[in-house]
């Protein structure tokens, strides 16, 4: 028996236990708008909104380059949350800044000088216009927004030519290697013929594609090219300086051989040849002296003209204004006689 029941004992599984979690009543989750909740059961302070350092735009809660859909759409949301009916928070007066900014910002006009006043305002609290400002100031120069937007589209101007180099430009112009260049240019001395600067400076980009021979050869050009030169000019100048000498010999001699006489004539053609010279200039001076004396003359008959015409002119006037203050009497006269004439004829048909 104790046989059979150790076997049994053995052989015996039992039934597994189920787990406790099976039957486990899942809890309930709390509804969304209790999540923010603390655990006395109250909701966190509303933010109160700072309305010096906000703007229109913040208000709305829209961006600047909002269009009037998003504008209106923006509103009619504020308006249904913060509606004096319906808002009772901190906030209550936050109904009137959104409606004044709406009615600023739906006028087409209005946002514009709105949008103006604005970025002068930030332009203004800046530290690069309050930088000018006081640096103009100490150079004693007048500064306004104008001058410092102006500068900002001359500096933006410039900054858009530099970032829109070629490409293909700047990348031959780095090729050029301009320090060995530089660097050549001083080493040698400065020729005036535009043949070897245009060799000297803008060949190099051509050479960097010949071979050594090719450079060899013309490098003997260029040599055997400066050789003959510098020979042509010195011939140039010995010439010169042969003549020169050549033709102060031949006056000197002619000189040593002239008589006294022909010294004198030969004189006094070079002082003939020095007054044809100076002939155009006393032609000059007395033309304007001439002129000078036809004005002098001009004046003086004016003069005369004057003291003739003046005095007729005067008695001309005087006469005239005689006559006409005996007319205008004379037309006074007449009026006054019709009128009595007029107010006799009135008082007979009265009577």
């Amino acid at each position: 028996m104790l046989k059979h029941a150790l076997l049994y004992s053995r052989s015996y599984k039992p039934l597994p236990i189920m787990s406790q979690r099976c039957f486990t009543i899942p809890k309930k989750q709390p509804p969304k708008h209790e999540e923010h909740k603390t655990a006395e059961g109250s909701q966190p302070p509303e933010k109160v909104f700072d309305y010096a350092s906000m703007d229109h735009y913040q208000l709305l809660e829209v961006s600047i380059t909002a269009s009037d859909v998003e504008l209106k759409k923006a509103y009619l949301k504020l308006a249904k949350k913060y509606h004096p009916d319906l808002y009772k928070g901190v906030n209550k007066d936050h109904f009137k800044k959104v409606l004044d900014a709406y009615n600023t910002l739906k006028n087409p006009a209005k946002r514009s000088d709105y949008d103006k006043h604005s970025r002068i305002k930030s332009m203004k609290n800046s530290k690069d216009y309050q930088d000018y400002e006081h640096r103009m100031r100490q150079e004693g120069r007048d500064f306004s927004h104008e001058m410092y937007e102006e500068m900002k589209k001359q500096a933006q101007k410039e900054k858009t030519v530099r970032e829109t180099v070629d490409p293909e430009f700047e990348a031959a112009f780095r090729k050029l290697n301009l320090n060995r260049l530089f660097n050549e240019f001083n080493a040698r001395p400065m020729r005036s013929n535009p043949e070897e600067l245009h060799d000297n400076i803008m060949v190099p980009v051509a050479r960097q594609k010949m071979n050594k021979k090719d450079l060899l050869r013309l490098r003997f050009v260029q040599q055997h090219r400066l050789k003959r030169e510098g020979q042509r000019t010195l011939r140039n100048q010995i010439t010169v300086e042969i003549e020169k000498m050549r033709d102060f010999q031949e006056g000197i001699t002619a000189t040593k051989k002239m008589t006294y006489a022909e010294l004198v004539e030969d004189l006094n053609k070079d002082l003939k040849a020095i007054e044809q010279m100076e002939k155009p200039l006393q032609l000059f001076k007395d033309e304007a002296a001439q002129v000078a004396a036809i004005k002098k003359q001009q004046d003086e008959s004016l003069q005369q003209v004057k003291k003739v015409v003046w005095p007729l002119w005067a008695i001309f006037i005087t006469f005239n204004s005689i006559l006409m203050y005996a007319y205008s009497k004379q037309k006074m006269q007449i009026q006054r006689n019709s009128e009595k004439i007029a107010a006799l004829d009135k008082f007979q048909s009265y009577q």
